[in-house]
């Protein structure tokens, strides 16, 4: 196999919100608003112990720590955005706040957004001109464009009824081409992407599941996109499927060449590995709890069972 997945503590702390993030192999960030008792460096006190594959964990205080958050980071040109908004239900406003990290993650800016009051954050991407970010009230999703500076983040669309995904901006390994991918029931929605960070719907793709889509989750990928999705078909065990989403000039997006991979998973998440390889990661959870994992590549496929138990696998 030619990646390892790597299963990081979840982004939703008592005192802390945290994020696992590579930089050249390892690092970790930590959002803090006061440092350790005991004056360690690996993040609050109640946060769980830094796995020996994190090698660099950099401190960086904000005003006030949320006792809950959602959060989300993405690579932009400028080093890394992070998102996040507090999901405790005794805050008082559940404004989003975001923050532009330099490559060696010294803070370049930091502001909230307070017009982002949504508690479940999807996803964001640099598309460019703007930053992009997509949330969710648990009912409908909602496409935002962020300015660069973090100045003011504008409501492009709310989408009625739609499955709020990870990472739904999806892209090629040089940047050419980005995808909007969302599902509502059986169906995905897979609508092409701007540079001012504006969102093709209306000419959007559409792809029929064997049944309602209950996961979704994209990641870059060489010359097109990779996604995962889980799926329940009627009468049958809910399946586990991958699939690539090739991009096709002016005109939306594509799934091309879905596969089943394993039936009834929940959690699922995707990485591309080496590019030259074309390969695809995936991690889930299974109906026992296990953490699974698969290496999709066109060299041979691989399975393995990562963890017994286990809960929201991440890979990368």
């Amino acid at each position: 196999m030619s990646a390892r997945p790597v299963c990081y503590p979840r982004a939703v702390h008592r005192a802390s919100v945290l994020a696992a993030l590579g930089m050249l192999g390892c690092g970790r960030l930590d959002f803090s608003s006061a440092p350790r008792a005991d004056g360690g460096g690996g993040g609050p006190v109640d946060a769980p112990p830094v796995p020996a594959s994190i090698c660099k964990v950099d401190r960086i205080p904000i005003a006030s720590a949320p006792a809950a958050a959602d959060l989300t980071i993405a690579p932009i040109a400028e080093g890394y955005a992070a998102f996040w908004v507090d999901t405790a239900p005794v805050a008082a406003v559940h404004a989003a706040h975001g923050m532009v990290l330099g490559p060696n993650h010294a803070m370049q800016r930091s502001a909230a957004l307070p017009d982002i009051t949504d508690l479940a954050l999807g996803g964001a991407a640099d598309a460019g001109q703007k930053l992009v970010l997509a949330s969710s009230d648990g009912k409908d999703e909602t496409l935002w464009v962020v300015e660069r500076d973090l100045s003011k983040a504008t409501r492009q669309s709310t989408l009625s009824g739609r499955l709020l995904g990870r990472d739904p901006y999806p892209s090629d390994a040089g940047l050419k081409d980005r995808a909007f991918v969302t599902a509502t029931g059986n169906k995905i929605g897979i609508s092409l992407g701007t540079s001012d960070g504006t969102v093709n719907l209306g000419g959007a793709s559409q792809f029929s599941a064997s049944g309602p889509i209950s996961e979704l989750a994209c990641t870059d990928g060489p010359n097109h996109s990779h996604c995962v999705w889980a799926d329940q078909p009627a009468g049958s065990a809910a399946e586990c499927m991958i699939t690539d989403v090739n991009y096709m000039g002016s005109i939306a997006p594509v799934v091309g060449g879905p596969l089943k991979i394993a039936p009834g998973c929940s959690q699922i998440r995707n990485t591309t590995g080496p590019l030259p390889a074309d390969g695809m990661m995936v991690v889930w959870t299974d109906i026992n709890s296990a953490v699974q994992a698969h290496y999709a590549v066109s060299t041979g496929d691989r399975t393995a069972t990562i963890g017994i138990p286990g809960s929201a696998p991440k890979v990368g």
